[in-house]
């Protein structure tokens, strides 16, 4: 799962690197400290789904956006991130 933690993380990156925001203000607008989104970015920390709400809030982007892997990405991200997805079971 690291690499879906690192895969996740550079979108949180790269989205708040297109809004011009530190780790410092997006800490402050999602109610974290900037170490935890650094560490997020990095994929050492595993965000639970509502850190991750918060995030997606913070950055004015649904939850889907902030874990999508765009196209851009070479098709071996993408295939391993449909493969993690696409092993989860899915809820009744």
């Amino acid at each position: 799962m690291p690499e879906l933690r690192k895969l996740v993380g550079s979108r949180i990156r790269e989205l708040r690197r297109a809004r011009g925001l530190t780790q410092e203000s997006l800490g402050e607008r999602a109610g974290l400290s900037y170490k935890f989104i650094g560490e997020v970015e990095r994929g050492m920390a595993n965000p639970t789904l509502d850190t991750l709400a918060g995030i997606a809030t913070a950055l004015d982007v649904d939850v889907p956006e902030l874990v999508s892997v765009a196209p851009r990405r070479p098709a071996g991200v993408r295939n391993l991130l449909n493969r993690r997805l696409r092993r989860r079971p899915r809820s009744p």
